[in-house]
């Protein structure tokens, strides 16, 4: 029978038990065979084929001595089998006749390792989430060697769901997981290593990570039908939109593309999106098209802006296209308006003025003859005459449809900041009597005003739109108030503002 198994650990012996039902006068032998899946000689030390229980004695012992080597190896066994009793006189019991110990392998990792997810912003507004995987496999006990993590899974649960798998077997050089991920939801994490030894982490499911996906998406918007009016030339534009974030979309603004040319936003298109019905917003928006007896092709799309600032992407084709031909109009070149930074509200940062005008023809000379002035005030100007401002260059100019479009450069109009503020005259010399008396618009430029009422002061708080310059939308914006509170357009010059 046996009395223990074996082990590497120690290592500590196995041991075998010969006993008699009752001690003999003489001298007991016992032949053995000795088998099992252990390796005499590596495993163990060789055993002997007899074994003596002495006179007087009821039992013996056989030990199996354990050598401890450098494999990693599975349980193992040795296997005794009695073959026959020397001794004369002695009834052997078939039912002891063999027994079996194991032994246990100390170069062998059984120890589970683990992989722990580091901790995430409690919100994050960006489209994917960035898992970085800690992977540890630790020593076991008694010298057990360490295999090292391999692999491990990665587990997710969205809101109060259940955890399902999201990546399966990442090998344990790659550290990190990226999941994308929607609006309005909070995600939990966690992960589960496996090492090369096969031992799986265990532990209950328990998120390790977690964080909230606040509004991500932006708008989706489109040119539902372009409707044109002959007489007139103005090409209207019905809107259709939706904004799967809880923010709202906000506001539509149009491109479109003249005889397949660059995209550009048209003049005055930005406009509020309003309340949905339904979920659905709609808007319209009239363009005024070329005049001048010739067919063009207009290519029309919106881009959505909504309450967190998501823009949507301009469509790799446009929403809708068409050809049209409108006659010229019978009077001469005027100019009819001006559109000051798109259509903005605010009037913290310029950078694009459009001079609107009846028709196409004659604009490029209007450029090229520099028949467009532009003249600068101080905010507290009471007598703003023309020829008594400072003449302010644009940085470029060019035909866009029925519009010169005047760009003044990075730091807008005036120059950067506060150094811009001002009243500002554009006038037009349409007859080319050199006067500059056929058409005036005025406009003022108030750094830190976001609402364009022409004073800064707590309401220009709330930024929706690029109140500095660097292209972006964001807590910059909303600071900028801070340092132009009480600055001011006059108030006698309102009513000399066109736009």
């Amino acid at each position: 029978r046996t009395l223990n198994d074996g082990s590497e650990f120690g290592p500590t012996s196995g041991r075998f038990e010969f006993v008699l039902s009752t001690a003999s006068s003489l001298e007991t032998q016992v032949a053995v065979t000795i088998g099992g899946t252990a390796e005499s000689g590596s495993d163990y030390f060789a055993l002997p084929t007899l074994v003596f229980i002495p006179a007087g004695e009821v039992s013996a012992v056989l030990e199996v001595p354990v050598l401890d080597d450098r494999s990693a190896e599975t349980i193992e066994t040795v296997t005794l089998t009695i073959d026959s009793v020397v001794t004369a006189n002695l009834y052997l019991d078939e039912d002891h006749r063999s027994a079996e110990i194991s032994i246990a392998d100390n170069d062998r990792d059984t120890t589970a390792p683990s992989a722990t997810i580091r901790l995430l912003p409690l919100s994050t507004s960006s489209s994917q989430v960035a898992l970085n995987i800690d992977l540890h496999d630790p020593a076991g006990p008694d010298g057990q060697p360490v295999s090292g993590v391999a692999s491990y899974d990665v587990f997710v649960a969205v809101d109060d769901g259940e955890f399902t798998l999201y990546a399966d077997d990442v090998p344990a050089d790659l550290s990190s997981v990226v999941m994308n991920v929607s609006s309005n939801h909070r995600y939990w994490f966690r992960a589960i290593a496996t090492d090369n030894a096969g031992n799986i982490e265990t532990g209950a499911p328990v998120a390790e990570a977690n964080t909230y996906v606040g509004d991500i998406a932006a708008p989706e918007t489109s040119v539902a039908n372009a409707l044109p009016d002959a007489d007139t030339g103005i090409i209207s534009l019905q809107l259709s939109g939706t904004d799967e974030g809880n923010s709202g979309l906000q506001e539509f603004r149009v491109y479109v593309s003249i005889d397949n040319g660059p995209a550009e936003e048209v003049p005055l298109s930005a406009v509020s999106a309003g309340t949905p019905n339904d979920g659905i917003y709609s808007a319209a928006v009239n363009f005024q098209a070329i005049r001048d007896g010739e067919a063009h092709s207009y290519r029309f799309f919106t881009r959505g802006v909504d309450g967190r600032g998501n823009v949507e992407d301009a469509p790799a084709a446009g929403d809708v296209q068409t050809t049209h031909t409108f006659a010229a109009p019978g009077s001469g070149l005027s100019a009819t308006g001006i559109d000051v930074q798109n259509g903005e509200t605010q009037r913290s940062f310029i950078r694009h003025v459009d001079v609107l005008f009846n028709n196409v023809t004659g604009l490029q000379d209007l450029i090229d003859n520099n028949r467009i002035q532009i003249e600068r005030f101080a905010l507290d100007d009471a007598t703003p005459d023309p020829g008594t401002g400072t003449v302010i260059m644009a940085t470029s100019a060019v035909v866009r449809g029925n519009a010169v479009a005047l760009d003044f450069g990075r730091y807008g109009i005036g120059g950067r900041d506060r150094n811009g503020n001002g009243l500002y005259r554009i006038a037009v010399d349409t007859n080319g009597d050199g006067l500059f008396d056929d058409a005036r618009f005025e406009f003022f430029r108030l750094y830190g005003d976001s609402n364009g009422d022409g004073e800064v002061t707590n309401a220009d708080r709330i930024a929706r739109e690029d109140l500095n310059g660097d292209g972006r939308i964001n807590a910059r914006d909303r600071i900028v108030y801070r340092r132009e509170r009480g600055r001011k357009l006059l108030d006698e010059l309102f009513p000399e503002l066109d736009d």
